[in-house]
């Protein structure tokens, strides 16, 4: 069971979400703007945040900096309405995991990628370091 923050600026658009997602056993966040999350977020809190990247007063990328000062390993995803590629590889190449364009058509396409980047990013090019086991020898 993963920890999964939902991090958007319409309510609507997190009950949305939270419908599409809460197929899986997984317990979910919903956070409706950036404040309130970042006043909660800390390390090792969630296993995934998906985050809106065009929000009133703090837009998703600040946000995404703020996550990454605080925690280098939690996959993060952009939803956004923004369809552009210039927009898509501006977020890949910042280190977010994964990328959707709202409205999401392809729903359980949709809920199968996020299901695979609870925990670690499923997208070996970009996203999260991999967080470092304990491996000692015995």
């Amino acid at each position: 069971m993963g920890r999964i923050a939902i991090v958007n600026d319409s309510e609507d658009t997190l009950e949305v979400f939270k419908a599409i997602l809460a197929a899986e056993e997984h317990e979910f966040r919903t956070f409706a703007g950036p404040a309130k999350f970042l006043a909660e977020f800390r390390e090792g809190l969630f296993d995934l945040v998906l985050l809106d990247l065009v929000m009133p007063v703090i837009d998703g990328f600040t946000v995404f900096g703020k996550i990454r000062e605080k925690d280098q390993h939690v996959p993060v995803v952009a939803i956004t309405a923004c369809a552009g590629k210039e927009e898509r590889e501006k977020a890949l190449k910042a280190g977010f995991c994964d990328y959707f364009v709202k409205p999401i058509l392809e729903i359980d396409t949709f809920r199968q990628t996020i299901h695979s980047h609870v925990g670690e990013c499923a997208n070996p090019l970009y996203g999260a370091t991999p967080r470092q086991t304990d491996k000692r020898v015995t």
